[in-house]
């Protein structure tokens, strides 16, 4: 793993766990009324003790019913895959569901979600076909989990008001999948996708690296197969209707654990509006650069989703820690003998993110 590829994930997970455990004071540094490291370090926006308080206080049941709802998305999404995967290679269910816990595991433990790389490598091997193909099944999910993110927005954004930074954010992801969506539905339907204005590109560079590129992109563009199956269209479409509603759910719980539904008033007012509005907070600030399992920025973006509601700092770090514990502490635990099934160590995920066609 290059140092430069760490850095800077690294380096805003730092800066969001220190805004969310220390209050810093720019004009009393300034005017000289105190140091440097009393600043930046002497006052405390979280309180320790509160926090551990809140989180002893938890409903437990409500954890339990989240915790068992994790390996139903996951279940869920490995049939969507399957669907997905069919234009180039046949994926049982149970493989799917291998494969997805392999590279949720891999995203809980290496940076830049590694883990979407990685199984596409791995699914090369288990349906028969090149990588460059298989990645392009990822591809294709996660531009159904962006566009679907902003229907979702939409449908939400009419019963409350997102901030700006919110929508904005929304709208460039959905822009860059949108786009990408294009691309693949031209190299899918077009008779000679490499044909006219872009054969006439490619043939500026040097012979060998045009064959390649040409054969790099056939083999993508094989991956976007599923997208002439308009027979899988509404059950794609229902089970990741279903993603959202799962995901909603579990928010949904860990609020009734902590019993923001009955202390917060903006919250009481339609709980399951709140739940859904926080998981649309949470899915766009994942899509910042982070340390791995998005340690930090999740949190503090989960913090920042909570205080829309009203939520102070300690009870809203509470819930943050403890729906990113249950999901990441299933995927490590639970991740593992799938690794073994796949016959991979920890140690070979860095090589796999790093295979090429």
């Amino acid at each position: 793993m290059k140092t430069g590829r760490i850095v800077p994930g690294l380096a805003v997970s730092i800066l969001c766990i220190y805004f969310i455990i220390f209050k810093p004071r720019l004009g009393p540094i300034l005017e000289g009324e105190l140091s440097l490291s009393g600043g930046l370090f002497g006052q405390l926006r979280l309180n320790f003790r509160l926090l551990w308080q809140l989180i002893l206080k938890v409903e437990l049941w409500p954890l339990v019913v989240c915790l068992l709802i994790t390996p139903l998305h996951v279940f869920v999404r490995s049939h969507r895959w399957t669907l997905l995967v069919a234009s180039v290679g046949k994926l049982r269910l149970f493989d799917s569901f291998s494969l997805q816990m392999v590279g949720y595991l891999a995203n809980t433990v290496l940076p830049f979600r590694a883990g979407e790389v990685i199984r596409g490598v791995l699914l090369a091997g288990r349906a028969r076909t090149t990588v460059l193909a298989a990645l392009a099944t990822v591809v294709v999910e996660r531009i159904l989990d962006i566009l679907s993110l902003l229907v979702l927005a939409i449908v939400i954004g009419l019963l409350y008001p997102f901030p700006e930074l919110v929508r904005r954010t929304v709208m460039s992801l959905s822009a860059v999948a949108a786009a990408t969506l294009l691309i693949a539905i031209y190299l899918v339907a077009a008779p000679r996708p490499l044909g006219a204005l872009p054969g006439r590109l490619l043939r500026i560079l040097p012979e060998r690296l045009e064959k390649t590129t040409r054969l790099a992109v056939e083999r993508f563009a094989s991956g976007f197969g599923a997208l002439r199956s308009i027979k899988s269209y509404p059950v794609v479409g229902l089970e990741t209707l279903v993603l959202w509603l799962l995901y909603a759910l579990q928010s949904f719980l860990v609020i009734v654990a902590f019993g923001f539904h009955r202390d917060y008033p903006l919250i009481a007012a339609s709980p399951l509006l709140a739940s859904f509005v926080i998981l649309i907070v949470n899915t766009v600030g994942i899509s910042v650069p982070s340390a791995p399992a998005g340690i930090g920025t999740f949190h503090a973006i989960c913090i920042f989703g909570l205080s829309l509601f009203g939520v102070a700092v300690d009870p809203a770090a509470g819930f943050a820690l403890v729906i990113h514990a249950i999901t990441i502490l299933f995927f490590l635990i639970g991740g593992l003998p799938f690794m073994w099934r796949e016959g991979l160590q920890l140690s070979e995920l860095k090589r796999l993110e790093n295979t090429r066609d």
